[in-house]
C-alpha cells in the first residue's frame, strides 16, 4: 500500500507499506501548484517536442473523459453549461 501523507496535493512524505514494514520517502514540496507540469512543458519546448513522453496527448484526453464521466455520475454541473 502507498500512503500519501496529508495534504495529498502538497505532501512532502510518502510511505510504502508492505509485509516487510514501512518505508518512508521524503519528497520536498516545490512551488504552489503546477511546477512539475510547467518544468516538463519547458523541457519539451527546449527539445522541440510536441508531446511529453511522461504524459501523452492520449493520456490528457483519457483524463478529461474520466473527469467528465465522474462529473456526470455525481451530477456536477458548472454555471456555464
Amino acid at each position: 500500500m502507498v500512503y500519501i501523507h496529508p495534504r495529498f496535493h502538497e505532501s512532502q512524505r510518502v510511505t510504502l507499506r508492505n509485509d516487510s514494514g514501512d518505508t518512508h520517502f521524503d519528497l520536498p514540496f516545490t512551488g504552489q501548484g503546477f511546477v512539475h507540469e510547467i518544468e516538463e512543458v519547458h523541457q519539451c519546448l527546449r527539445n522541440s517536442q510536441w508531446e511529453s513522453e511522461k504524459h501523452s496527448h492520449a493520456d490528457s484526453l483519457a483524463l478529461a473523459e474520466l473527469l467528465d464521466r465522474i462529473r456526470e455520475t455525481i451530477g456536477l454541473t458548472y454555471p456555464q453549461e
